[in-house]
């Protein structure tokens, strides 16, 4: 499966979790002006279970870049997300070994 296109899942206003994939997924988070995310920055590569299950951490701040999340909405910043769906958990986690071995390294721990 592609790439998502990225979405916007939370800013000064709210958390914006509806509207997910129930299938197991390799995630990126990115930091973007809440105006125009022409260029994110990726902070974040995780899998997880379902994307529904995922992003509802987020809602419940439960999930474990919530505080940085929080610090980068209080700094004006906007939290986006894209996801690429996997036919298992263990397929998700290798593809989110692989993208993580392509990057140099990312602000926040993965």
């Amino acid at each position: 499966m592609a790439w998502t296109p990225w979405r916007k899942i939370g800013d000064r206003i709210a958390w914006y979790v509806d509207h997910c994939l129930r299938i197991p997924v390799c995630y990126e988070l990115s930091l973007a002006s809440p105006y125009d995310q022409a260029e994110p920055e990726v902070v974040f590569v995780g899998a997880a279970i379902s994307e529904a299950s995922e992003l509802e951490r987020f809602d419940k701040g439960e999930h474990p870049c919530q505080a940085q999340a929080e610090q980068a909405i209080a700094n004006d910043l906007a939290v986006y997300y894209r996801a690429r769906g996997a036919p298992s958990l263990e397929q998700a986690q290798a593809f989110r070994d692989e993208v993580l071995a392509e990057r140099d390294g990312l602000a926040w721990l993965s």
